[in-house]
């Protein structure tokens, strides 16, 4: 976020790599949500957390993927 505001492109740029993380970041708060409230735990939050996992890998190593392949 500090780099794209000092380059002047604004606080937050909505590519793949941002979206990923905040869908990522939600699924996150949504387990420990789930957990606080209903005391979710066992085969149901370890899904969510590789879920969460997943789509951390796809935002940041995906990096390369999408500029070489789909944007090339």
């Amino acid at each position: 976020m500090a780099v794209n505001w000092t380059k002047g492109g604004g606080v937050l740029a909505l590519d793949h790599k941002s979206i990923l993380s905040i869908i990522a970041f939600a699924v996150v708060l949504a387990l420990l949500l789930a957990h606080w409230l209903t005391g979710l735990r066992g085969r149901m939050a370890a899904r969510l957390v590789l879920i969460a996992f997943l789509l951390l890998t796809l935002a940041y190593p995906g990096v390369k993927f999408v500029a070489d392949i789909l944007l090339g």
